[in-house]
């Protein structure tokens, strides 16, 4: 329960003040590139890491909350655009590469472009 009732606060803080409040998950870069073909991720042992479904977990937890936060998953748009050969992230450092901030931005600007009562009747009916 610990972060849970910081995000509510400030779910709420932003909901008195008419501000638009969404939840983004950031990914690290292995769960964009874990099972693409055309980006190396080193050793062995590595490769042969899971991925677990945390950011569907994080919208449901977040939905269990409060049904109306807004959330987006940074990680089709990353793996979409990685899947093309363009490195979303440094190939010696877990940041974001110019076009992996291009992506992220491109996401959420999408997502912030939706009118609020949109995106509430998509996540209530997939």
């Amino acid at each position: 329960k610990g972060v849970s009732k910081y995000i509510l606060e400030a779910y709420r803080l932003c909901r008195e003040r008419d501000i638009r409040f969404m939840v983004v998950f950031v990914p690290e870069k292995y769960r964009v590139y874990h099972d693409l073909d055309n980006f190396e991720l080193g050793t062995e042992e590595l490769r042969s890491w899971r991925v677990n479904d945390l950011p569907s977990r994080l919208k449901q937890a977040l939905t269990a909350l409060a049904p109306d936060i807004e959330y987006v998953d940074l990680t089709p748009a990353l793996k979409e655009e990685s899947r093309k050969g363009i490195a979303t992230y440094l190939s010696d450092d877990t940041h974001w590469t110019v076009a992996g901030h291009r992506v992220a931005a491109e996401a959420m600007h999408r997502a912030l472009s939706t009118p609020v009562v949109q995106r509430l009747v998509r996540m209530k009916n997939p």
